[in-house]
């Protein structure tokens, strides 16, 4: 566990964030839909289930991290495969307060990857910029979901 300015901790996530991270994930669609109006994909909400999520938390293929303030779970990290940045997403209201970078630092911090890709919904591209991502192609859709190619390259 790592604790920031006394008001917030990043720590591992756990099966029991499950619900939590479910319900981030999809309270901030209107940053990655097309039409804001629309349904999320099919495909995009079973990857949504709860069971889905539980499995990519106890997966070894997956490393979350939460942060959690005042015990509410307000951002989270997950990379893949040690080095695909599969989802990184902190809840509207405490967007623009660094929380992305402290998740960001605390995931890779320990590892030797020097290399990272994401495809960064076109809302997220600047946040992924100041963190050194670099764009890697055009943008395309998929079932209504925007996204955008990027890699990074840590300097150790």
């Amino acid at each position: 566990m790592t604790k920031f300015d006394d008001v917030g901790e990043i720590r591992v996530a756990a099966s029991g964030d499950a619900k939590a991270i479910q319900s981030l994930v999809m309270s901030l669609s209107h940053f990655y839909l097309e039409d804001i109006e629309a349904p999320l994909p099919k495909w995009f909400l079973k990857t949504l289930s709860l069971d889905a999520v539980i499995d990519r938390l106890t997966s070894s293929e997956y490393q979350t991290l939460v942060y959690v303030e005042d015990g509410i779970v307000c951002g989270y990290v997950s990379i893949k495969s040690e080095s695909h940045l599969y989802h990184l997403f902190v809840c509207e209201e405490h967007q623009g307060k660094g929380i992305a970078r402290q998740l960001w630092n605390a995931i890779t911090s320990g590892s030797d990857v020097n290399t990272y890709t994401v495809r960064s919904s076109l809302y997220a591209v600047p946040v992924y910029e100041r963190l050194g991502f670099q764009r890697t192609g055009e943008v395309a859709s998929k079932e209504g979901i925007c996204y955008l190619a990027m890699s990074a390259v840590l300097k150790r």
